[in-house]
């Protein structure tokens, strides 16, 4: 995203700003990832306790009509 922001205000990206990016970019993603994962097992751990979800009648389903000058 800081990537496109100096895109999107038409500021010059130099090898130098472009470098630092990708270098704070690579620092977090191991954190990030870790976060994710944390979250996840949580969520997974709930869904495992938990009632079961009520079942949704499922919708019988319609057929496409074809765009004109289409054939399916």
């Amino acid at each position: 995203m800081n990537f496109l922001v100096k895109v999107g205000l038409r500021q010059p990206i130099t090898e130098q700003v472009s470098r630092e990016l990708i270098a704070w970019a690579d620092g977090s993603k191991m954190k990030r990832a870790l976060d994710v994962l944390a979250k996840n097992s949580t969520r997974e751990e709930r869904t495992q306790t938990a009632a079961p979800e009520p079942k949704v009648p499922k919708v019988p389903e319609q057929p496409v009509a074809a765009a004109p000058g289409e054939e399916f």
